[in-house]
């Protein structure tokens, strides 16, 4: 069955839906044209029964705060987050505001664009895996940063943005979920190393990641690897 696309009125004004950037359990995310600029807003999903969704997205509509608090302490997150006001479909109705990830002034890849980097991916400069521990230096720092800050997050909020100086960091979004823990950092730590190695796997292209296999990065390579990034 095919997705219609909602009705969106901002401000008195009908905005020009282009096409779903994606959905998930709480959220569809919309690629809108808004007073010139291009917006990805989400809106919630309208699956669930009416008390689970209203659930679901009083929890989402708490991301803009977690993204300040991630953004003030130096992480990588979305720069536009905000909670606007929309009709949709005629209903009021709060909606999530961000800048999509074609927009930013860097590249995005959050580990579901196996199109994107079947050939060339934005790690394919690597002959060796035995590179990798550099490459990923400023990953590291992140893994880090939010062990630090106790910051628990989802799997699907974990991204990889790739800086125009060649630094490579974590993007943190879709942080639906985040807890804020305070006393967990070795913990966090290895959570989030293994994760990032694992995900790893998502960006490389194929040949890259054959040539690797041949190389013997394998799992025992990839925990040694996880290993070495918080060290």
């Amino acid at each position: 069955m095919k997705f219609e696309l909602p009705s969106l009125i901002h401000e008195g004004e009908a905005l020009e839906v282009l096409s779903v950037f994606g959905a998930g359990g709480s959220k569809t995310v919309l690629d809108v044209s808004v007073g010139g600029l291009r917006r990805a807003i989400a809106i919630p999903n309208t699956t669930d029964p009416e008390e689970i969704r209203d659930a679901k997205w009083a929890r989402a509509l708490e991301e803009p705060k977690y993204a300040t608090f991630l953004r003030d302490n130096g992480l990588l997150v979305n720069p536009t987050y905000e909670v606007q006001e929309m009709s949709v479909n005629g209903d009021a109705t709060e909606v999530l505001a961000m800048e999509p990830f074609s927009e930013l002034p860097y590249q995005v890849y959050d580990g579901k664009d196996a199109n994107k980097t079947w050939v060339d991916g934005p790690l394919s400069h690597l002959d060796s895996y035995e590179e990798l521990r550099s490459a990923i230096a400023g990953v590291a720092l992140d893994i880090k940063k939010l062990a630090e800050l106790g910051v628990s997050l989802r799997s699907d909020s974990i991204s990889f943005a790739f800086l125009p100086d060649g630094t490579m960091r974590l993007f943190l979004f879709d942080l639906d979920g985040m807890v804020i823990e305070g006393d967990e950092q070795e913990e966090l730590e290895q959570f989030y190393s293994r994760l990032v190695v694992n995900k790893l796997d998502n960006i490389f292209d194929y040949e890259q990641l054959k040539r690797f296999e041949r190389q013997g990065y394998d799992f025992e390579v990839r925990q040694k690897l996880a290993t070495q990034l918080v060290l």
